[in-house]
């Protein structure tokens, strides 16, 4: 019986001898697949403002007035990617949850062509203004242990909507790769 137990940890050490170095390069795989792996933390502004009518403007790189918007709701969206790799992300959209009907932002890449530079500013009040960072594309790349910062104005175009309106939803698909493949429909 002794001897059995002394044979089989003789084994099982020639065993862990003969494969020490597949044994370590599986737990360095290991650790660097979990140290890898994609991850993203996204903050929602705890509450989503309905600004003054005609207060989210476009304006040109002077600060000259192009073009303001009616119906606004102000949404910011920060978003930490603290992973060693950078994520794209695209389809960025807005909805009501309710109703399921997307809703538009305000875009100053349409005003771009026309008018070089242009941005989007919110004002507060008849003196207080912010500039607001305004995504030019529904889709982009948010670089690797980065903060990154979106204001979306949100424009409500129907008038029936806007009266029922009491949540919003915000939402993108970020392109992260899986280990293992669902193939099962």
């Amino acid at each position: 019986m002794v001897n059995n137990l002394v044979h089989l940890g003789n084994t099982i050490w020639q065993w862990l001898v003969q494969n020490i170095f597949s044994i370590s390069a599986l737990a360095i795989s290991l650790l660097t697949l979990h140290r890898n792996r994609t991850t993203l933390e996204v903050k929602f502004s705890p509450r989503i403002d309905r600004t003054m009518d005609l207060s989210t403007e476009i304006t040109d790189k002077n600060g000259n007035y192009i073009h303001a918007y009616r119906n606004v709701f102000l949404v910011s969206v920060e978003i930490i990617n603290s992973s060693p790799n950078d994520i794209a992300y695209y389809d960025l959209y807005a909805f009501d949850p309710k109703t399921n009907n997307f809703l538009e932002f305000v875009n100053p890449k349409a005003f771009s062509f026309s008018h070089p530079g242009v941005g989007v500013i919110h004002y507060i009040n008849k003196v207080t203004f912010n500039i607001l960072n305004v995504p030019l594309e529904q889709y982009g790349v948010f670089k690797a242990n980065s903060y990154t910062k979106f204001d979306l104005p949100i424009i409500v175009t129907d008038p029936d909507e806007i009266k029922n309106i009491d949540t919003l939803a915000v939402g993108f698909k970020a392109i992260k790769r899986t280990l293992f493949k669902n193939t099962n429909k």
